[in-house]
């Protein structure tokens, strides 16, 4: 019986202070094999957004860029 490989999604961020390397890592991700979705957010301006959690302040500092990145071993445990 041959097991077939779900599709798994990662949600990962580029906080603020990283925004300077976005252009460096979308190729990463391409070249990993990831379809992927993104978009810029900001608290400020981009209405009900509320961050939570550990990385709340520096998510809160200011824009952040949102992949939805989805592939089959996405996340490999």
């Amino acid at each position: 019986m041959t097991r077939s490989v779900p599709v798994t999604h990662t949600i990962p961020t580029i906080q603020n202070h990283a925004l300077r390397h976005h252009f460096d890592i979308e190729p990463r991700i391409q070249e990993a094999s990831f379809e992927e979705r993104s978009m810029e957010l900001d608290a400020e301006t981009d209405g009900p957004y509320k961050p939570f959690g550990d990385d709340a302040d520096s998510l809160a500092e200011g824009p952040v860029w949102v992949y939805v990145l989805e592939r089959k071993w996405a996340i490999e445990i």
